[in-house]
C-alpha cells in the first residue's frame, strides 16, 4: 500500500510538472516587430530586383539581389524559431551568449545594409528603376537600425536616445550630418556620369556638402564637450542654423531646379543615341524627312537644346532632409531656451523659498534668544 500511494504521489507531482511546463508562457523575442519589417522588406526588395530587365539592369541585378536574399533568410529563421519554439530547450537565439549572439547578428545586418543601400541606390544605380527598390532597400537599413537599437536598449547597451539624449538639438544635428554625408557622396559620384561642361552643378553639390558636414560635425563634438570653450544652446548655435538654413534654402533652389542634378529622384531616363550625343562639345544634330522619295527637309538642332541627361540619385531626398533639419534645429533650439527659462523661473522661486524660511529660522532664533 504504501508503494502504491509512493506512486501514485509520483505520478501526480510528474504530471504536475508536465502541466506547469505547458502552462508556462511562452518567452517570445520583444523584437519581433523589426525581424518581420526586415523580412517584408527584404522580400519586396529581392523580388522587385529579380524583375528587373537584364539590360536595363547594367549588371547590378544579382549583385543587389545578395543583400535582399541574405536578410530575408536570416529573419525568416528567427521569426520562425522564436513563434514556433523549436530548439528552445536547446537553444535560444535572444538568450545565446547572454544575448550578445544576437547583438552581433543584428550589428552585422545593419553594416550589411549600410553598404547595401550605398550601392543598390548609388548614382545610376538598380534602385531607380522602380521605387519598390529604392524605399524597401531604405526600410530595410531602418529596420536594421530600429532592431539594433531595441536590442541595445533591452540590454542597457548605448541606444540612441541616450547617444543623442544630451540636449534639445542633438538627435538633429546627427540627422543633418547623415544627410550631409550623403548629398557630399552623392556629388562626388555624379562627377562621373556627367561631361566636363555639365559638372558644375555637381561641384557645388560637393561644396555645400562639405561645409553641411563639417558644421554638423563641429556642434556634434561640442555637445561632447571637445571643445569646451564653446557652450551648446547659446547663440552662437543659433547662428549657425540660421546660416544652415540660408544655405541649403538657396542649394535646394539650384539643385532641384529644372534639368538640375537633384531635380528627380530617377533622373532624365534618355536613350543611348542621346546619352552619346552629351558626351560630345559643340555638336549639332541634323534631321531629314524625305517626302514622296523626293523632297526632303532638314532641321539643324543644337545638341545644347536637348535636355540634359541627369542619373537617378540620393540627393533629392538629402537636400531638402539637410534644410528641414537646418529649420528644425532653430525651433529645438528656442524650445530648449524655453525650458532653461522655466527652469531657472523655478530655482529662483525655490531660492526666495528657501530665503524666506531661512529668515523666519532666524527670527525664531531671535526671539528664543531675547526670552
Amino acid at each position: 500500500m504504501v508503494d502504491a500511494a509512493a506512486s501514485s504521489d509520483n505520478k501526480d507531482s510528474n504530471g504536475g510538472s508536465e502541466a506547469v511546463k505547458e502552462n508556462k508562457p511562452r518567452d517570445y523575442n520583444p523584437r519581433w516587430r523589426g525581424y518581420l519589417c526586415m523580412a517584408l522588406s527584404s522580400l519586396i526588395n529581392f523580388a522587385s530586383i529579380s524583375n528587373v530587365q537584364a539590360e536595363e539592369a547594367s549588371g547590378l541585378g544579382i549583385a543587389s539581389m545578395i543583400f535582399g536574399i541574405f536578410t530575408f533568410f536570416l529573419t525568416l529563421t528567427v521569426l520562425t524559431l522564436d513563434r514556433s519554439q523549436w530548439f528552445v530547450d536547446k537553444f535560444s537565439f535572444n538568450k545565446a551568449w547572454d544575448g550578445k549572439l544576437e547583438g552581433y547578428t543584428l550589428l552585422f545586418n545593419t553594416i550589411w545594409w549600410v553598404v547595401g543601400v550605398g550601392y543598390t541606390t548609388q548614382v545610376n544605380g538598380i534602385a531607380y528603376r522602380a521605387f519598390n527598390i529604392y524605399f524597401s532597400s531604405w526600410l530595410c537599413l531602418i529596420g536594421a537600425v530600429y532592431t539594433l537599437n531595441r536590442w541595445s536598449e533591452d540590454m542597457d547597451v548605448l541606444s540612441i536616445s541616450e547617444l543623442t539624449g544630451l540636449s534639445a538639438t542633438l538627435k538633429t544635428w546627427y540627422t543633418l550630418f547623415l544627410a550631409s554625408l550623403v548629398v557630399l557622396g552623392t556629388a562626388c559620384d555624379l562627377h562621373r556620369y556627367l561631361d566636363s561642361h555639365n559638372r558644375n552643378d555637381a561641384s557645388f553639390g560637393v561644396a555645400i556638402g562639405v561645409i553641411s558636414t563639417i558644421t554638423a560635425a563641429f556642434w556634434i563634438f561640442v555637445h561632447y564637450d571637445f571643445f569646451p570653450q564653446v557652450e551648446e544652446g547659446g547663440w552662437l548655435e543659433l547662428s549657425t542654423s540660421f546660416f544652415l538654413i540660408l544655405l541649403w534654402v538657396v542649394s535646394v533652389a539650384i539643385m532641384t531646379q529644372d534639368e538640375g542634378i537633384a531635380a528627380t529622384v530617377t533622373g532624365t531616363q534618355l536613350g543611348q543615341v542621346r546619352s552619346n550625343l552629351f558626351s560630345e562639345n559643340n555638336c549639332t544634330v541634323y534631321v531629314v524627312a524625305f517626302i514622296d522619295n523626293k523632297d526632303q527637309s532638314v532641321e539643324i538642332i543644337d545638341c545644347d537644346l536637348f535636355p540634359r541627361q541627369i542619373p537617378g540619385s540620393n540627393l533629392y531626398f538629402a537636400a531638402w532632409i539637410c534644410f528641414l533639419a537646418s529649420v528644425n534645429i532653430t525651433f529645438r533650439w528656442k524650445a530648449a531656451q524655453a525650458i532653461q527659462f522655466a527652469h531657472a523661473q523655478q530655482k529662483r522661486a525655490q531660492d526666495r523659498v528657501n530665503q524666506i524660511e531661512a529668515n523666519s529660522d532666524d527670527e525664531a532664533d531671535d526671539v528664543l534668544d531675547d526670552v
